[in-house]
């Protein structure tokens, strides 16, 4: 299925077979207590195999006759963590999800209103929850329960999501969407960092430092949006920039700066449309004038407090910071703190109260993705089979 951001395509056969029965008990397992067979999301493994999948249609259109293009050595640790990552991706969740929101921003396009804040966002292969911070009656595709009116739910095999139909949304709804983990029943669990403003993340530091990694992987291979700028300051996870467009190494001075002129820019844009927040003025608007931004500080850094401070004092930016700090470090009134632990402790998310089991993109995982995506660049091709050269043709 075409994992298509906009929402252009949907066949309505979104509602996936669960096939428990023909499942090992092993595999039931794996879907009740994901985190204790692989240490990342879905999300992530979905976002990386995305952009890994661009870059070998590249290289495929580009080889030579005869020739192969490069992959990892099938004896490499590199090659076990894609073959992890396939078998972890969910491409109909995400394609599910994507076709929600477009139909959700379609629908407040044309009825007017804002989008609603998001607590946390809930992902399946068979439906999609969204978690208000408070009750607010559904907007199409979602509906409620009067049980629990302050969650959204949308089903995959839903009418209200109008299979066939194209759709044009006007732009990317929650573009700093990302997973973060699960919830106890296995499901996947996602925040929105613009929601957040400031996701502080503590506790146990090298957990919350492969949480971060995590985070840093999955915004910059910008998975919901075609396009979202992220800083990083500091040189923690810079091998990131080598291997995907939108990421950056930068300095405190400059994400600070860069954090204030987006700041005064957006409130210049809300008064001109009168309009209270990017939330009610997204869905009316050109999007490329709400493009978010992402400022991770992946290690305990002397200028975390002035990051934080800064977008603190700028609280309608489409911005937000991501740090790893001890937990002495005081945070602004509304941010987020997660006292990370390993993956077996879950935390409870802001907002919700959801527990949540962290996921973990630890540095040999993180190295092998790193050389999975610098193989998928490679411009050269290499010798192919004898099977692809009957002729005996080399290919060169």
């Amino acid at each position: 299925m075409n994992n298509d951001i906009t929402g252009h395509t949907w066949d309505g056969d979104g509602l996936a077979d669960d096939g428990l029965d023909a499942l090992e008990d092993w595999e039931i397992d794996a879907l009740s207590e994901p985190w204790k067979h692989c240490p990342t999301t879905g999300v992530l493994s979905s976002a990386v195999l995305r952009k890994l999948d661009r870059l070998r249609t590249i290289q495929q259109r580009r080889r030579r006759h005869g020739r192969m293009i490069a992959m990892p050595d099938p004896a490499s640790s590199a090659h076990a963590t894609e073959r992890s990552l396939r078998g972890t991706q969910f491409p109909r969740a995400i394609q599910l999800m994507n076709r929600t929101f477009a139909v959700l921003i379609v629908t407040l396009e044309a009825e007017g209103g804002p989008l609603p804040d998001l607590d946390a966002v809930v992902l399946t292969e068979q439906y999609v929850e969204l978690h208000l911070p408070g009750p607010r009656p559904p907007v199409a595709p979602f509906t409620t329960d009067p049980s629990r009116p302050h969650v959204w739910v949308c089903w995959a095999d839903s009418p209200a999501l109008r299979p066939g139909d194209r759709l044009d949304p006007p732009c990317s709804p929650y573009p700093a969407l990302v997973s973060v983990g699960w919830d106890q029943q296995g499901r996947t669990v996602l925040i929105d960092l613009e929601q957040v403003g400031v996701l502080n993340l503590t506790g146990d530091l090298d957990c919350a430092r492969r949480l971060a990694q995590a985070i840093a992987t999955e915004l910059a291979a910008a998975l919901f949006t075609l396009y979202l700028p992220v800083a990083l300051v500091g040189q923690a996870c810079a091998e990131l920039t080598t291997v995907l467009d939108d990421i950056h190494v930068t300095t405190a001075d400059v994400a600070v700066a860069e954090l204030r002129s987006r700041g005064a820019d957006l409130r210049s844009l809300l008064h001109i449309l009168e309009a209270d927040s990017p939330r009610a003025a997204r869905p009316h608007d050109d999007g490329s004038n709400w493009c978010s931004y992402v400022v991770l500080s992946p290690t305990p850094h002397s200028a975390t407090a002035q990051l934080v401070d800064t977008l603190a004092a700028w609280p309608l930016a489409t911005a937000s910071v991501v740090t790893v700090s001890p937990p002495t470090l005081p945070m602004p009134t509304g941010s987020w703190t997660l006292n990370c632990q390993s993956a077996d402790d879950p935390v409870l998310l802001p907002g919700s109260g959801m527990p949540v089991h962290l996921q973990q993109l630890d540095d040999a995982r993180f190295a092998d993705i790193i050389e999975i995506l610098t193989i998928g660049q490679r411009t050269d091709d290499v010798p192919g089979p004898d099977w692809m050269n009957p002729q005996g043709e080399a290919g060169d």
